[in-house]
């Protein structure tokens, strides 16, 4: 039977750290959006736009993993 190595959790994978620093850099950057930039637009808060804000993220990536599922064979 043949042996396969056990990767151990302190290996050091550059792609997993630039994705961790991305993500990391993204959340920071929508933050910083959120927190400074969105406050001069003066939106009124209604349930409509709550609504919309809850379910948009979660109805694109369904559209964006449907359109997936058929390119594959």
């Amino acid at each position: 039977m043949p042996e396969f190595p056990i990767k151990k959790s302190s290996d050091f994978n550059p792609a997993s750290f630039i994705l961790v620093a991305k993500l990391f850099g993204g959340s920071t950057a929508l933050a910083l959006v959120i927190k400074y930039a969105m406050p001069a637009l003066n939106i009124v808060a209604s349930d409509r736009l709550a609504l919309g804000i809850i379910v948009l993220p979660s109805l694109l990536i369904a559209i964006v993993l449907g359109l997936k599922s058929r390119d594959i064979p």
